[in-house]
């Protein structure tokens, strides 16, 4: 039985707190998890937009007829053990022909774009009508996404490779559409109806800090309130093609 590291325990204190004090807590990929759930049946084309070394379409596979997962990046596709069927390319030019993909998951992408819209646009013309467009991405105008952009790549590369990711995980970031407001005129723009549209909060940034930790799940609990949540951390969507 491997022993708890430091780090273990603090992560288990965080999660023991978030269940005394914020028992109602759901982070963005269980959300966003639900939403991919919900959407698939076995005789659909599912495109993972963005897949790199493991995209959440891994998981769930056999729930689709066929999954595919596409990147830039041609390294990350060379460490994705999960997706039989994958595709080198970018999302402002996809290789496929119009009205070929019942469902797309789009999983912490859209913040790398230069080109959101015209990405979303090709994510658009070729989904077939009634398609889904499923996002989880970062709303800048939460606090640490304000401390992240302030950040030169170097010392996120450092911070993130404390809490155990890899300078090969981290990619430069543009936040072009990273707003509610920007999010939702770009995805009207290239044609997509709004269903489901959620901000979603996350307080694990700092567990490493109890005090912080304590503040921050207060912080969470404030921006529940409606006229706040636009504070929130992150935003997790369903769009549909009519």
């Amino acid at each position: 039985m491997r022993r708890k590291t430091s780090l273990d325990q603090k992560i288990e204190w965080a999660q023991n707190f978030v269940n005394r004090y914020y028992p109602n807590f759901k982070d963005a990929e269980t959300r966003y998890e639900e939403l991919i759930k919900s959407s698939l049946n076995k005789g659909m084309i599912v495109l993972d937009a963005g897949c790199g070394k493991a995209g959440i379409l891994g998981k769930h596979v056999g729930e689709a007829k066929t999954a595919v997962g596409i990147d830039v990046d041609r390294e990350s596709l060379k460490g994705n053990v999960l997706l039989n069927n994958l595709v080198v390319g970018n999302l402002e030019e996809l290789p496929f022909k119009d009205e070929t993909l019942d469902v797309i998951a789009c999983q912490w992408v859209l913040e790398h774009l230069k080109e959101p819209q015209g990405a979303l646009r090709e994510l658009y013309r070729t989904l077939k009508k009634g398609g889904q467009l499923v996002v989880v991405t970062s709303n800048i105008y939460n606090y640490v996404m304000i401390l992240s952009r302030l950040m030169p790549l170097n010392l996120k590369q450092k911070i993130l490779a404390k809490l155990g990711r890899g300078e090969s995980d981290t990619f430069p970031t543009y936040y072009r559409c990273n707003s509610p407001s920007k999010l939702l005129k770009m995805t009207e723009s290239a044609g997509f109806q709004k269903e489901e549209f959620h901000l979603v909060g996350n307080p694990f940034y700092f567990f490493t800090s109890k005090h912080l930790f304590a503040l921050a799940v207060l912080y969470e609990k404030l921006t529940d309130l409606p006229f706040l949540g636009k504070g929130k951390i992150h935003m997790v969507a369903l769009f549909v093609k009519e």
